[in-house]
């Protein structure tokens, strides 16, 4: 993530959470299903013990999916996008 434009250089050690962030919220714009498939499944097994907010973040990944250029499912995406939102209101008040 050093050389990545996405983070400013004084910001180079970010945690889990702000990490899984920038991916859900970039990579469903250029990957397939699949492939955010793959990503989330590495990062449930590398981090079991936060699964339930992995899976909002999938979610809203899949939802850019939807939303992708030349991919645009407008009810896709929001459905996905509902599901995020229902496991984040669920669980609003866990730090």
């Amino acid at each position: 993530l050093e050389d990545d434009y996405i983070l400013p250089l004084d910001s180079r050690h970010i945690g889990l959470k702000g990490c899984v962030s920038l991916i859900a919220a970039n990579v469903g714009k250029d990957a397939s299903e699949e492939e955010i498939g793959v990503i989330f499944d590495e990062l449930d097994e590398l981090f079991p013990s936060e699964r339930v907010w992995l899976q909002a973040e999938r979610y809203r990944a899949l939802a850019g999916c939807h939303e992708g250029y030349g991919r645009e499912d407008p009810s896709q995406a929001l459905s996905c996008y509902k599901q995020a939102l229902s496991i984040w209101q669920k669980y609003s008040q866990d730090s």
